[in-house]
């Protein structure tokens, strides 16, 4: 293709065969290597696998749990939310394990639990957590 020609000359980058699921697998590989910095770690241990919902997009979260079964060869993965990113959390979940994983992961621990705190007018708070621990099937 020559520089002078016209965009609407651009072929295709994938073949006419790619379907969804490929698709996703494609963006995936490119997508692991960026999403590391965006992951809302609050642990001072990166040794640690848990994944910490927040505000942040959602499919930054299911990378991040995808790759540390991917990359890091993880053999347990814990998501933590609170309060309100509580139905995130069971979202990320679901999603990593039946969309992006295939299936080769699975729930298998759910611990759900409240802590307090004092906020910012001076009022003792309590709120709801939940960690969801997923691990790779056997």
């Amino acid at each position: 293709m020559r520089l002078n020609e016209p965009r609407t000359a651009l072929k295709p980058i994938f073949p006419k065969t790619l379907n969804t699921l490929n698709l996703n697998r494609c963006i995936l590989g490119v997508i692991l290597m960026t999403v590391a910095t965006e992951l809302d770690y609050r642990s001072s241990d990166l040794n640690d696998n848990s994944v910490f919902i927040g505000n942040k997009p959602f499919m930054n979260y299911v990378m991040g749990v995808v790759m540390q079964f991917t990359t890091k060869n993880a053999e347990d993965v814990i998501i933590k939310a609170r309060g309100k990113f509580i139905s995130r959390a069971v979202d990320v979940a679901e999603v990593a394990s039946k969309r992006f994983m295939d299936n080769s992961i699975a729930v298998t621990n759910i611990r759900i639990d409240s802590e307090g705190f004092r906020n910012s007018e001076g009022r003792d708070v309590r709120v709801s957590l939940i960690e969801i621990t997923l691990s790779r099937n056997s």
